[in-house]
C-alpha cells in the first residue's frame, strides 16, 4: 500500500515530460489542424502537471517568494488559454462554413 502513496515530484515530472514530448511529436508528425491542436493542448496539459507538481513539491520549502497556489494560479490561466483557443478556432471553423453555404 505504501507504493500508491509514496509519490514524489520526479513521478509527476517524468509524466509531464513523456505527455509533452507527446504532443511535440502530434504536432511535427501529423498535418490535420485538428490532432494538431489536441496535440498542443496536450503539450499545455503537461506544463500544467509540471506547475501542480512544483507547487506540491517546491524546490524551496518555505520560499519568501510565496505559497504554493501560485502552481494552481498559474493552471488557472493555461485553462483559460487553452479555453479562449478553441472558442477562437471554432468561431473562425464555424465563419468559414456559413461563408461557403452562402456561396
Amino acid at each position: 500500500m505504501d507504493f500508491f502513496h509514496a509519490h514524489q515530484a520526479q513521478h509527476y515530472l517524468v509524466l509531464a515530460a513523456l505527455l509533452f514530448a507527446l504532443g511535440a511529436a502530434g504536432v511535427v508528425l501529423r498535418r490535420n489542424a485538428i490532432i494538431i491542436l489536441m496535440s498542443i493542448e496536450l503539450m499545455l496539459n503537461a506544463v500544467n502537471l509540471t506547475f501542480l507538481a512544483f507547487a506540491r513539491f517546491p524546490l524551496v520549502p518555505n520560499s519568501p517568494m510565496g505559497s504554493f497556489l501560485h502552481g494552481h494560479t498559474a493552471v488557472f490561466f493555461v485553462i483559460a488559454l487553452i479555453g479562449i483557443l478553441n472558442h477562437e478556432m471554432w468561431r473562425d471553423e464555424l465563419h468559414c462554413w456559413l461563408i461557403e453555404d452562402k456561396g
